[in-house]
């Protein structure tokens, strides 16, 4: 909480906490210091909405213009440490929280559908997203099936990319998830 102290126990997960653990997995990072950020993207992302759910949560946000880019950013210690324990804190890295598996179907959906605003394409007839976390695939993967919606995955590289005796030497491995209908 805001004023400090550690909690020990479970919590139950709101809409707006929700939210922001979606757009934090989608593009967030944290660091030691107790910054959190959201870099996102000026033309596409709902900026002034993230900053009303920062601040619904009790915090006061800082922007930092980069041009394309934006990041909106807020200081506390102890959520900044327990989004590296629970969230991760590379691309690569990161997972869905345990709360939002132990939390009721409304905000399960709730978080897929602000996580895919955040890293997914949206179409008319269709949803999808790639990562570069194998557990962020199976996580999405496992929390669109308990809420009843069968996803299709793959894996793949980069389109730039020199494979030398089976090692990648220059692209990324990827992890795609869609959901039609």
């Amino acid at each position: 909480y805001i004023g400090g102290g550690h909690v020990d126990r479970s919590i139950e997960i709101e809409e707006k906490v929700a939210d922001f653990l979606a757009w934090f997995v989608a593009e967030g990072s944290s660091k030691e210091s107790g910054d959190i950020a959201l870099t996102l993207n000026r033309h596409s992302d709902p900026v002034d909405e993230i900053r009303k759910i920062i601040h619904k949560m009790g915090f006061e946000t800082y922007v930092i213009d980069k041009g394309k880019a934006i990041d909106v950013g807020f200081k506390s210690h102890m959520l900044a440490r327990w989004l590296r324990k629970n969230v991760g804190t590379l691309a690569k890295n990161k997972r869905i929280p345990k709360e939002i598996f132990e939390s009721p179907h409304d905000i399960r959906l709730r978080f897929l559908r602000t996580y895919f605003k955040g890293d997914g394409n949206v179409a008319e007839d269709n949803v999808g997203a790639k990562t570069a976390s194998e557990d962020l695939w199976y996580d999405l993967t496992y929390l669109l099936i308990s809420v009843g919606i069968i996803p299709s995955t793959g894996s793949g590289i980069s389109k730039t990319h020199t494979i030398f005796n089976g090692t990648i030497i220059k692209g990324t491995r990827y992890y795609a998830i869609r959901v039609c209908g």
